[in-house]
């Protein structure tokens, strides 16, 4: 992976150091994050700073003026339009004036690992081992002594990687630990941690969610459910901007769910029990049999399905499952998801299963629209009630509603809705079944996915074009299966073998 590909040249009163640009989680390629003395004006004379006096810059105002800072990236200059200055760590966010092209979206983690990477803007790169948190949000990392080839004392080395993130490598693009900020005693470099309070701070200052992790919330989900377990054929925005996305698992002539329907049984407990239920049981095989005894008891696909859904959107959005129901009538789980800082949207779900793509996305749209009615002046109530925030929630979630749920609470509150649909395709290309390279196999299926819901777009236009469903945002998953109970049954299996 190129880590580098994103590592830029902050120029500031004739002094040079490093930052890292990005994409933010709403698709803008103009941001960078450094430190925030790289950009102060008052670095070179700066008293604390000769002296060393212990990390001065986390709490200093500093001293910057956007007109004093020049951004480089591949030979080209860029200048600063705004800048963003944490309060309580020497980290900064600028925004430049134009996109930059080729960048990564910023994917931060606090998570310790063996071996971390630093660039410098001039493509010098250091290795880094031990992590060791000495302060709040402040960490120390070692300078492994067999980087530099030609052993050149680490007080110049370290000069000009100020504001370079501390990397490692992801499963599908770098992760950002930590900013270096000081060149600490012995081999030691200072780092602020890119924990979530930074990134929350950061994003609500300079309006733009930096991260889409940068909540607390995401704590809760599991982020890598959809990248591990489905590839994404097709994302469509519908005529009223909906936008709805197609998933497919493996296909060896045959949709291969035996992946998905392992997680689901793993994940058993936390999928069909509530939130408050897990907390409140410490004893794993007590609970465990407790989910297994109703996922057994239901014939219906309720408890299988429902649990795919719930994964998807955690996965997906970042929103953790607060309530869950297995009636027919009632939503199939809410999730809260903190969009923005202190920003927050309720997603209430349904799920449908047919082997009509129209028939299983309308239908499940008609379950939306009915349950929706029933709840249109009862969310709050329903949310602040006896069965959801004492019965369901954990004390941590049931903390954030009593806060945001208030009548004097100005937090921004959005209630929106979730789909699964789920559909037999009629596959009908002797090409997708006689190819035996599994890679052209998987792009052959993907372009009869793809034209199969073309097909109907017009179709699925006009089942979202009821008014009654504006004023929401929606979360629309289609799958494509083999036959409609498939799932459940898979999920059985895997549970009968486990218990032999």
């Amino acid at each position: 992976m190129n880590y580098n590909a994103n590592i830029v040249e902050v120029n500031c009163n004739n002094s040079k150091s490093t930052g890292y640009a990005f994409k933010s989680a709403c698709n803008k390629s103009k941001y960078i994050i450094t430190s925030k003395h790289s950009i102060c004006l008052d670095k070179k004379s700066c008293v604390k700073l000769l002296d060393y006096t212990a990390n001065p810059c986390r709490e200093c105002i500093a001293n910057v003026a956007k007109s004093e800072i020049l951004i480089v990236h591949n030979k080209k200059s860029f200048i600063v339009n705004e800048f963003y200055l944490s309060d309580n760590a020497d980290v900064s966010i600028l925004e430049v004036n134009n996109e930059i092209l080729g960048l990564n979206y910023l994917t931060c983690s606090p998570e310790s690992k063996e071996r971390y990477e630093i660039w410098k803007y001039d493509q010098e790169r250091i290795l880094l081992n031990a992590y060791n948190i000495v302060g709040d949000g402040y960490a120390l990392y070692n300078v492994e002594s067999n980087v530099v080839a030609d052993l050149k004392a680490k007080k110049n080395v370290i000069p000009g990687f100020s504001g370079t993130p501390v990397f490692t490598e992801g499963v599908q693009q770098p992760i950002c630990h930590a900013i270096i900020t000081d060149n600490e005693n012995l081999n030691n470099v200072g780092a602020e941690i890119l924990n979530k309070n930074l990134l929350s701070e950061l994003s609500e200052k300079s309006g733009v969610v930096l991260d889409k992790s940068f909540s607390f919330l995401s704590n809760q989900v599991d982020e890598n459910f959809i990248v591990d377990n489905f590839q994404s054929i097709h994302q469509v925005v519908l005529s009223n901007g909906i936008v709805l996305k197609i998933y497919t698992c493996l296909f060896n002539n045959q949709f291969i769910l035996n992946k998905v329907a392992e997680y689901l049984v793993k994940n058993l407990t936390k999928n069909i029990l509530s939130p408050k239920d897990i907390e409140e049981n410490t004893q794993g095989d007590f609970i465990f049999m407790n989910a297994l005894g109703r996922f057994i008891n239901e014939s219906s696909n309720i408890y299988s399905k429902s649990s795919l859904l719930q994964c998807l959107i955690e996965s997906d959005v970042f929103a953790p499952t607060l309530y869950k129901s297995s009636s027919i009538n009632d939503f199939n789980s809410i999730h809260l998801k903190e969009s923005f800082p202190n920003k927050y949207e309720f997603i209430f779900t349904k799920f449908y299963s047919s082997e009509s793509i129209i028939e299983s996305i309308s239908n499940g749209v008609e379950d939306i629209k009915k349950a929706k009615i029933l709840d249109v002046n009862n969310n709050s109530n329903m949310m602040l009630s006896d069965g959801v925030l004492n019965q369901s929630v954990s004390s941590e979630q049931a903390e954030i509603l009593s806060r945001i749920l208030r009548p004097d609470c100005s937090d921004d509150i959005n209630w929106n809705y979730g789909l699964l649909s789920t559909f037999v395709p009629n596959l009908d290309d002797d090409d997708l079944f006689n190819e035996r390279n599994q890679i052209k196999k998987m792009d052959i299926l993907k372009s009869n996915i793809t034209r199969l819901f073309l097909q109907n777009k017009a179709l699925i236009d006009d089942v979202f074009s009821d008014k009654t469903l504006r004023g929401s945002d929606y979360y629309l998953y289609l799958i494509p299966i083999n036959y409609v109970g498939e799932l459940r049954i898979l999920m059985k299996q895997i549970i009968d073998k486990n218990m032999a």
